[in-house]
């Protein structure tokens, strides 16, 4: 797997990146659990091969390339093939001692009792049930040629066990726990170079990164789940409130392209971004997003910031959402977008 050299700076991968090779290994019994409940095999993809994957290079010190994350590919089949060699219980099971390199019952029922969720305990953060405080945002993100910066908030006043946001550069998700930005009124600027995405940098190529937050609806779901033991689990009904998101953002010669949501469960009376283009910023109300569930395309010519299009230009654009923190919820989640290049 590539390895973007992050650990000192207490970023945990989650679900779908992998853990530095530096000496210092990061806590993390506070990641979203798994139970291996799929068989697998060569082909299978999703969830079940990444979060497979995620153990087998984390725990079982694994390769596995970079290239295949998400697809069960042959250096899967090898590293599951370790895996069933190396503990007895399923060696002892496997026909003329042949590995098959597929997860199926035996290998699941290893996987469960090594990294299942009965054996999640609580984090050493204060794990609390009341959700009444949590304010994530990604107030800022930024590109240039070393990698992708962005600030993440916990705005709040609910410390939580797992800081969840998601980054999307050129449509290639990586997910991540900003270890610094559980705790409440945290914030926790980070960059991550081009590889975490398995990209190099290319000045000719237009870039665009999207964060997003909870991106796997560990708090907005219905139903939230931290095991503390084998048998005890404490329950916490999902957050209502505001969530108003940036989900795209797009240069074409006619202008800035952007899609906006609404993705909470309150409709608002404003729906209030700022677009900078070139350093240039204005501010927008987003009136086609107001209700809950909507979503709207936005276009801006580009003398919307007093420029025009130009051939073979190099324009930068950043979106904020609610930069004036205008809409005060209770639970809210805020974000940012941006991107370089040419249109």
């Amino acid at each position: 797997m590539l390895v973007p050299g992050i650990v000192s700076a207490q970023v945990i991968p989650l679900l779908d990146t992998n853990i530095s090779s530096a000496s210092s290994t990061p806590d993390v019994s506070g990641l979203i659990c798994y139970d291996f409940n799929r068989n697998l095999h060569l082909g299978s993809t999703g969830e079940a091969v990444r979060m497979l994957q995620y153990v087998l290079i984390t725990k079982e010190k694994a390769s596995i390339n970079a290239s295949s994350y998400g697809v069960f590919d042959t250096s899967t089949v090898a590293a599951v093939n370790n895996f069933q060699t190396k503990y007895p219980e399923i060696s002892s099971k496997l026909h003329n001692g042949q590995t098959t390199g597929n997860v199926g019952p035996l290998v699941r029922a290893k996987l469960k009792a090594l990294y299942g969720c009965q054996n999640m305990v609580a984090s050493t953060t204060a794990v609390t049930s009341d959700y009444s405080g949590l304010v994530l945002t990604v107030p800022t993100i930024s590109l240039d040629n070393t990698g992708v910066t962005a600030n993440f908030c916990n705005k709040g006043t609910t410390t939580i066990s797992v800081a969840p946001f998601r980054i999307r550069l050129n449509g290639i998700n990586r997910d991540f726990d900003i270890a610094r930005a559980r705790t409440a009124g945290n914030c926790d600027m980070e960059t991550f170079p081009y590889s975490t995405w398995g990209l190099t940098y290319d000045p000719t190529v237009t870039y665009t990164a999207v964060a997003l937050i909870d991106p796997n609806n560990m708090y907005k779901k219905n139903l939230i789940q931290f095991p503390t033991n084998g048998t005890a689990t404490l329950n916490s009904y999902a957050i209502n409130g505001a969530h108003l998101s940036v989900r795209s953002i797009i240069l074409k010669s006619a202008g800035v392209q952007a899609t906006f949501c609404n993705l909470g469960t309150t409709n608002v009376t404003s729906f209030p971004v700022r677009v900078s283009v070139n350093g240039t910023p204005k501010d927008f109300d987003i009136s086609g997003a107001y209700n809950s569930g909507k979503c709207t395309p936005m276009t801006w010519p580009f003398s919307t910031w007093n420029t025009a299009y130009a051939a073979s230009t190099t324009y930068t654009v950043n979106v904020q959402v609610d930069p004036n923190n205008i809409i005060q919820e209770i639970n809210e989640f805020d974000n940012a977008a941006t991107v370089v290049g040419m249109p």
